[in-house]
């Protein structure tokens, strides 16, 4: 039952992004990784869809602290919920491919390894 409660709190965790003078609210579990193109970030989403963030990625990765994100590259963000393997890129659950570059590598793996270590924790595992 715990861990049943921890996912569902888990789920529903949120997250207000601002497009112009529009706020769209995003559940984190459904942001797969974002990327940074011309001056504004691009959300990717696990329905297949995007939404374009008139943000920085810093800006961004500010307001996703909390441990589910990584930074990766200087053009990608990634949600290590959806990461599925690992070796000079990111393999995600949606079949992406997102580059690790060696500048942030070794803190990228020792970063996934203590993610999965706390949740599987957190979920009584």
């Amino acid at each position: 039952a715990l861990s049943s409660a921890a996912s569902d709190v888990y789920k529903r965790q949120t997250v207000a992004l601002q497009n112009g003078c529009a706020y769209k609210k995003l559940a984190l579990g459904s942001i797969t990784y974002i990327e940074s193109l011309d001056g504004k970030s691009i959300v990717h989403l696990t329905n297949g869809r995007s939404e374009t963030v008139g943000k920085s990625l810093c800006e961004i990765e500010r307001e996703l602290s909390g441990g589910r994100f990584l930074r990766c590259h200087r053009s990608y963000i990634v949600n290590m919920d959806h990461i599925t393997g690992m070796d000079n890129h990111f393999v995600l659950d949606t079949g992406d491919r997102i580059v690790v570059t060696q500048r942030f590598m070794a803190a990228a793996r020792v970063a996934v390894v203590q993610y999965y270590k706390k949740k599987k924790a957190e979920m009584g595992m």
